[in-house]
């Protein structure tokens, strides 16, 4: 039994509607109507492609009568909506077709970056915009390299594992990393990306007044609460207004350099087709 057949038998909820209508001249004579509300018709083509595969007839019976119902509704909320709003429909016609364009602008634009963009940006791209815009990366805030660690208070070896700590640099990890996990503890290692410092001491009840007075002269911070020990470790820093490193940014400069070449491709577009419609008299200026 075909999907039109399925649904069929649901028909006959509605059909009453439509033969009771005086009026079905009016509608679309190459299609079955369902039913009518006011001067707009649904027919039976619009139902059908909403039905699943597969669907039970009586799936597909509740799935059409959920459907029909809505439609109706919706057509009586647009009837009454058209006679009150009668004054705004001029607005709201204008905003819709400023709406369509842009929409239409949007896409067009999408297609033509996407046919002409390259999409690749090499690596000597980036450092040759990094090398040259490097006041457009100062820091707005430190950056480090390290590890973080927070410890249960009660952990066992505790004392011996804070000296480790201490002395710790990255041929370490593994060991810390295993205290952490036997310990029930929290391990985050950043020693290879650039983190903000400011996110990173914000986990550990640990005040800092002046960030680059505390980095230049500090390796690590501890401190302790009630329920854990904390230790957060710096391998390297970058202070706030330095010049961030390339690795740190090469993503953003990455975009910076798609966003323009998108708005060259744009541009030029643009540009090229300004000219020819003011050659072949496409465009014409009045006074």
């Amino acid at each position: 039994m075909t999907k039109f057949l399925k649904i069929l038998s649901c028909f006959f909820v509605f059909a009453f509607l439509a033969a009771c209508s005086n009026n079905v001249a009016e509608a679309d004579n190459t299609k079955e109507p369902v039913v009518k509300v006011f001067d707009q018709y649904l027919y039976s083509s619009d139902i059908t492609g909403i039905i699943p595969q597969g669907a039970s007839i009586t799936d597909s019976i509740n799935i059409a009568q959920t459907y029909i119902n809505n439609w109706i509704q919706d057509q009586i909320m647009l009837h009454y909506a058209d006679d009150y709003l009668t004054n705004q429909l001029d607005e709201i016609d204008q905003k819709t077709t400023d709406f369509k364009n842009s929409l239409l602008i949007h896409k067009f634009k999408e297609e033509l970056v996407n046919f002409n963009a390259d999409s690749i940006v090499t690596t000597e791209q980036i450092s040759k915009y990094y090398n040259t815009h490097q006041n457009e990366f100062k820091l707005s805030g430190a950056i480090i390299k390290g590890f973080l660690v927070m410890i249960p208070i009660n952990a066992a070896d505790l004392n011996n594992f804070k000296n480790l700590l201490k002395q710790s640099d990255e041929n370490d990890i593994d060991e810390i990393l295993s205290f952490c996990n036997s310990s029930s503890g929290f391990f985050e290692d950043f020693t290879h990306n650039w983190s903000d410092f400011s996110e990173k001491i914000m986990k550990i009840p640990y005040a800092v007044t002046d960030e680059n007075y505390f980095l230049n002269t500090n390796k690590y911070a501890e401190t302790t609460d009630d329920n854990f020990f904390y230790f957060l470790y710096i391998s390297n820093y970058v202070s706030k207004s330095e010049i961030a490193p390339l690795e740190y940014v090469s993503t953003n400069i990455k975009q910076i350099i798609i966003q323009t070449q998108t708005n060259n491709i744009i541009n030029q577009f643009k540009q090229e087709k300004y000219d020819e419609a003011v050659q072949q008299g496409d465009i014409i200026f009045y006074n």
